[in-house]
């Protein structure tokens, strides 16, 4: 089974030195410092020239963790988010600069994942989900969306695979509403499976760009069932 490679790049940021508390704040400040730049910045935002939400799965992608703000970058997204930082009068990591090729793609077993602050709804179906009335049919609906949201993963690199994709999910273990995007909306931490193989700490989800619905895949012996 051929199974594609992609670029995947990670680069730690110091918050001191970029003057930023917040991941939002840190995304908007290199959106500010890209569009100085000869460089295709519809990598860097989800907006169209005209200032439109553009939908496609977002292959620049901003985080906070360990006490650092990071940006990945994927695929295609690699070489411009390097161009950028060739120019970058900022301070980034040096040994936090990352870059590998990873192996995504539908395999013959599934996987196992951690996905946290994973925004699964949005204003389309928000009001079907909340219409269902028992526990089974709501975990049925949030798989059939977690599917969705896995698919344009795979569609936003290009990848076009053989097999279907498939997905369940094992555990949920945080609930809670959250404001984004000036919208009341669930978020979860969950558990699931899938045939699609992920690299670790990309988005899944709504609003992964500004750091939700990150994944980590799990060992077979974490006992997470």
């Amino acid at each position: 089974m051929d199974i594609p490679k992609i670029k995947f790049l990670q680069a730690w940021f110091d918050p001191a030195s970029e003057k930023a508390n917040t991941t939002e704040i840190f995304r908007k400040y290199i959106i500010s410092e890209a569009s100085k730049q000869e460089i295709k910045l519809n990598y860097f935002h989800q907006r169209t020239d005209d200032n439109k939400f553009r939908p496609d799965y977002p292959l620049i992608q901003y985080r906070y963790t360990k006490k650092r703000f990071v940006i990945l970058a994927l695929g295609e997204a690699v070489q411009e988010f390097m161009l950028f930082l060739g120019k970058y009068n900022g301070i980034y990591t040096q040994n936090g600069l990352k870059q590998k090729l990873f192996s995504v793609g539908v395999w013959e077993k599934d996987f196992k994942f951690n996905i946290k602050r994973w925004i699964a709804l949005n204003n389309d179906n928000e009001d079907e989900y909340n219409n269902i009335t028992d526990l089974s049919g709501k975990i049925s609906f949030l798989e059939k969306i977690l599917k969705g949201q896995l698919v344009a993963f795979a569609d936003g690199l290009g990848l076009k695979p053989e097999k279907q994709v498939q997905c369940k999910l094992i555990n949920i273990d945080k609930l809670n509403l959250i404001h984004v995007n000036k919208h009341n909306t669930l978020c979860l931490d969950a558990v699931f499976s899938t045939n699609l193989l992920l690299p670790n700490h990309v988005g899944i989800g709504k609003a992964v760009s500004k750091g939700y619905g990150v994944v980590q895949q799990l060992k077979e012996n974490d006992g997470n069932e």
